[in-house]
């Protein structure tokens, strides 16, 4: 019996420039492209295909079969099939809690009792396009998946569309929100070694953390100023005149900023938090121009007063309309959370030195009172869709999905992503019949 031909492997070429090549070729060939010429070119170009090889590829393309098997290098079969990773990859997609090569080789175990390597499940998830990232800092309650978070955004969206909270006189549409100097989450990059551990490095945090009001029009309008509360005894007047300190003062004048914005209270404590109080002294210093407006927020406490077994909103005290923004949503449909304050928070991380100097603190204040007014206005209108009449689900997902890189690109990794899940539910809906007929038996 004559010994099968054995088939040639060309190391160091992926396998989506293998197929490209013979899809190329098996095109060109109806165009009486010689295969030598072809061949040389190939090489030319990095990849030292043979003749034969290239020819067995061209067949199987022509024939609707994939012209690489599922076999190794070593002739050993693989361990999961290219249709069982992307059932595995579905999965991923699914899982609404940390994922890591310990919950992928878990879950390999349990769908098909099978154990590969953590390096092949790195490699084999990486060739279909995963990559392993942090997720983000916003967290999703418990059950919680993309597309309820979609369509959360959209009703709210409607809502707000159906008040014709918009119709009204855009420096008399509010938003308002929180922020503080915290650094906790900021993430610290730096070049290592590969393969060594992560470097470790003295991380200086601000010696108090301080609380910032600020209020948006939708015009971009600064009708309102941001304001500053803090416990840092630095910002607290002296008793002999009321005034800040000499140097503070000069901060102040530098920035052109307002003394009133900025707001001590004497506590033991270093973190101030926001409060209802710190809301309610807001009101104090813009009642007459807070009258008649519109205003949205999150749904945080600090905007609520609980009186007996009644709540009422702090704001709604004078105003013509106020809204809570949805839960899991408001943290991108709020124009101060995405993104003025972002805006303001890359300019201060830039500028910032002595984390512990009271400057350092103001100079956050300072960076929210200088959002461009057209920043502002251009974030409540991608937002809010203002400039879209026809709101729709898909385009609300569109704008959540928005990524990096061409549309066609975006399309490539979204089209994939729509595979695996497709393969992961049909994968379920099979073994939920094989599970049915076996019980009936």
């Amino acid at each position: 019996m004559a010994e099968p031909e054995r088939k040639k492997y060309v190391s160091g070429v992926s396998t989506d420039l293998k197929l490209y090549a013979a899809t190329i070729y098996s095109e060109l060939k109806g165009k009486k492209v010689n295969r030598a010429l072809f061949v040389a070119a190939s090489k030319k170009g990095g990849y030292d295909v043979s003749a034969r090889t290239l020819s067995r590829h061209a067949s199987e393309i022509r024939s609707g079969r994939s012209p690489f098997s599922e076999e190794k290098k070593s002739g050993r079969p693989r361990v999961l099939t290219s249709e069982e990773w992307d059932i595995i990859c579905g999965a991923i997609f699914m899982a609404n809690e940390e994922v890591n090569l310990v919950w992928v080789a878990v879950l390999i175990d349990e769908l098909f009792d099978k154990e590969p390597s953590f390096s092949t499940i790195s490699r084999r998830l990486q060739e279909k396009g995963l990559v392993y990232k942090a997720t983000g800092r916003r967290g999703w309650r418990k059950g919680y998946c993309f597309n309820d978070y979609v369509v959360e955004y959209y009703e709210g969206l409607l809502k707000l569309r159906n008040l014709t909270f918009f119709q009204w006189d855009p420096k008399k549409v509010l938003c308002v929100d929180f922020c503080t100097n915290s650094v906790r989450l900021d993430r610290i990059f730096a070049y290592q070694l590969k393969g060594e551990k992560q470097k470790k490095i003295a991380l200086e945090k601000p010696a108090y953390t301080n609380s910032y009001f600020a209020c948006m029009t939708l015009d971009g309008t600064k009708m309102y100023r941001p304001v500053m509360f803090t416990h840092d005894p630095a910002f607290a007047p002296k008793r002999r005149n009321g005034l800040l300190s000499e140097e503070i003062q000069s901060w102040i004048e530098a920035w052109q900023l307002e003394s009133w914005q900025i707001v001590y209270t004497k506590s033991s404590k270093k973190y101030c938090k926001e409060s209802n109080d710190q809301v309610s002294h807001y009101l104090s210093l813009y009642r007459r121009q807070l009258a008649n407006t519109r205003i949205i927020h999150d749904a945080g406490n600090s905007f609520k007063i609980r009186q007996k077994n009644e709540t009422s909103l702090i704001l709604a005290d004078g105003a013509d309309r106020v809204e809570v923004l949805p839960t899991e949503p408001h943290g991108e449909m709020s124009v101060l959370d995405n993104n003025i304050f972002a805006i303001a928070k890359n300019w201060w991380r830039v500028e910032r030195t002595n984390m512990s100097s009271p400057k350092h603190a103001l100079y956050l204040l300072y960076c929210i009172d200088s959002v461009d007014r057209d920043a502002i206005a251009s974030c409540w209108r991608r937002n809010f869709f203002l400039d879209d009449q026809d709101l729709s689900l898909t385009k609300v997902e569109d704008l959540l999905r928005r990524t990096k890189g061409s549309r066609a690109k975006q399309d490539e990794r979204r089209a994939m992503q729509r595979q695996y899940l497709q393969a992961y539910a049909q994968f379920q809906q099979e073994r939920a019949q094989e599970t049915q007929m076996n019980d009936s038996e």
